[in-house]
């Protein structure tokens, strides 16, 4: 019987000393396994720092747009204002054109009429030429005449 209780504890020594070592074994897997999750971990938690720093920036970005895109409508709504303004401009002086030329058939004969009494045309021929009552005529004759004595 010390035979087998001899061989009992061998066994059991050499099945406690296999166990021993794989449990060594055993605990240098779950060491990795621990170190690698805690470098998972450091990396899970890098990369939310850097999402979150991307979304701050991209929130940042979006408000400089928003901003500069209101600023863009307000230019807008200016330069629409400026050349509303600037065609009504634009009307109101051709509409004075348009009186100007109006006008301008009888100042021409007024220049053409001075013309010919610079040219040293009388009374008579200033008024059939130029259409003109003999009193104006006159008048232009002795404006003449008052200009070429100053």
């Amino acid at each position: 019987m010390t035979i087998i209780l001899f061989i009992i504890v061998v066994l059991l020594l050499a099945t406690t000393v296999v166990l021993l070592l794989w449990l060594r074994n055993l605990a240098k897997k779950v060491n990795l396994l621990n170190s690698q999750q805690q470098a998972q971990e450091l990396l899970y938690s890098e990369l939310q720092n850097t999402i979150e720093q991307y979304h701050q920036a991209n929130r940042a970005e979006l408000t400089k747009q928003l901003q500069n895109h209101t600023e863009i409508e307000q230019i807008s709504r200016q330069l629409e204002h400026r050349i509303k303004t600037l065609q009504q401009k634009c009307e109101q002086t051709d509409d004075k054109i348009v009186l100007l030329e109006q006008q301008q058939p009888e100042d021409k004969l007024y220049s053409r009429a001075l013309k010919l009494v610079a040219l040293g045309a009388d009374v008579e021929e200033v008024m059939r030429e130029c259409e003109m009552p003999r009193v104006e005529a006159e008048l232009l004759f002795s404006i003449h005449q008052n200009q070429a004595q100053d």
